[in-house]
């Protein structure tokens, strides 16, 4: 698969974007929520999140976003290398793009589309899909439910939580990989099967900077008692990591996302994809053709 039609596209829609680096960030954020106190109930974690992002004009305003940058992709359990491409994120009402095109003959690069009716995982390799679009492809409606992406997907699950009937459970603060950081486990009304769902927002912020979606996969059962020993269960983890935030447009955003699996049991192995966006546009028009997955 080739992705000359895509870039095709994105330029073509890109011609006058502001492109945003350290240089010329803002000394401080257009508009910035006040610090969250420590005790929160769910209702007051989700608002303060929203008041984060921006306020609601400014977060109705945004009707399709254009993100463009450049990705390395690193092998970072199970062996080494990486490999360096380009990061385009296209997202419009429900419909959502990522594509991160490589120019090597053994890794294409990802093809993440949700088209606002069906999804479109595209293959790494012929035939082959890696790590990361298998995880999706088998688990459709996290890009339908727009969780993927995060605030960045114009139809953030949390935007208008009423329409999708999920239920939410707020665990409160937990730490994580060293920091505290409001936590919530998002069940959804129906697709969601195995997988368990969390939630990670900065207590200071409320911005929301971590998904994680796992799913253990028990043993098969052995006919032989001797053969129970040697069983291990699999789990498979999908993370996606949000930092470095800029204003753009009065809305506050992400300009860094990594993208990790990881599948562990028999043998470990993980992958990571680092996004870094280096322009963030709103409201520019989009080629109907981006949301077909040739």
């Amino acid at each position: 698969m080739r992705f000359i039609a895509l870039v095709v596209l994105v330029l073509g829609v890109g011609t006058g974007l502001a492109a945003w680096s350290p240089a010329n960030r803002e000394a401080d954020f257009a508009w910035m929520a006040p610090a969250a106190p420590e005790k929160m109930s769910l209702n007051e974690v989700i608002a303060a999140h929203l008041a984060s992002i921006g306020t609601p004009e400014a977060r109705g305003a945004v009707t399709a976003r254009l993100a463009h940058g450049k990705v390395q992709r690193k092998l970072v359990l199970g062996g080494m290398g990486t490999l360096d491409g380009k990061a385009f994120l296209l997202s419009e009402g429900s419909k959502f793009r990522a594509a991160m095109p490589f120019t090597y003959a053994d890794y294409w690069g990802e093809q993440l589309l949700f088209d606002g009716t069906k999804v479109t995982i595209g293959f790494s390799q012929p035939s082959v899909r890696s790590m990361l679009g298998n995880f999706l492809e088998q688990s459709h409606e996290f890009l339908k439910e727009g969780l993927f992406g995060g605030v960045l997907n114009t139809s953030w699950a949390l935007l208008d939580r009423e329409s999708r009937q999920a239920k939410l459970d707020y665990n409160g603060l937990k730490k994580v990989d060293g920091s505290e950081m409001h936590q919530i486990t998002y069940h959804m009304k129906k697709g969601q099967g195995e997988v368990v769902i969390t939630l990670f927002f900065e207590p200071e912020t409320l911005r929301h900077v971590k998904t994680a979606y796992d799913l253990t996969i028990p043993a098969p059962m052995v006919k032989r008692a001797n053969d129970s020993s040697r069983q291990v269960d699999t789990h498979a983890k999908l993370e996606e990591i949000y930092s470095d935030f800029a204003p753009f447009d009065g809305l506050t955003l992400p300009t860094h996302w990594t993208i990790r699996t990881s599948l562990s049991g028999d043998r470990s192995i993980a992958y990571e994809w680092a996004v870094v966006f280096d322009s963030i546009a709103h409201n520019q028009p989009i080629d109907p053709k981006t949301w077909v997955l040739q």
